[in-house]
């Protein structure tokens, strides 16, 4: 884009001061308008390729693979390249790896708090419904954030009883 503008503008100033403005290499500037109109070289079509696979892992791996897991990813497929090559192209395509978050644990087994007692005792047989209903929260990571989903069920039936979403842990969590 840079480079199409210089030519664009050649005949207003002088193509080594664009250059310098623009902080591009005269002589890459040139080689671009050498190679202009051509068709691309085999070992750049096959450059565009691999990065095409390389971003294909990377995203599937919603930006956790580094590039030695990468690198592997492309050898599964036949793919042979270094590591080192495949780091360079993540580079080069501002792709960066964030691995996953630490599990976090939310339960506090050690507490003061009272502790029900287990009526159930390991026995989910149940003869009649609205008997006996259960109930459990579970965490789900969302592009918005943390949500909490609480459900209840009938254990006659197995089926839902009622259930809730919210953005926050606690105790208060209506079921609807």
């Amino acid at each position: 884009m840079i480079f199409q503008f210089i030519k664009d503008h050649a005949q207003e100033f002088h193509v080594v001061t664009m250059c310098k403005v623009f902080n591009v290499s005269t002589s890459g500037y040139y080689a671009w308008l050498k190679s202009e109109g051509k068709a691309p070289s085999e070992s750049e079509l096959k450059r565009d390729e691999l990065k095409k696979h390389i971003r294909y892992f990377f995203h599937r791996s919603h930006g956790t693979y580094g590039a030695k897991r990468i690198q592997k990813d492309l050898l599964s497929i036949g793919i042979k390249v270094s590591d080192r090559t495949v780091g360079r192209y993540l580079k080069t395509l501002g792709l960066r790896a964030t691995p996953e978050s630490t599990y976090i644990v939310t339960t506090d087994s050690v507490h003061s708090n009272g502790v029900f007692d287990n009526h159930l005792d390991q026995i989910f047989e149940v003869s009649e419904p609205n008997k006996v209903w259960v109930s459990d929260i579970t965490y789900i990571w969302t592009s918005q954030g943390w949500l909490y989903l609480a459900v209840v069920l009938d254990l006659f039936a197995r089926k839902v009883v009622g259930w809730d979403v919210m953005d926050h842990m606690r105790t208060k969590h209506p079921i609807g």
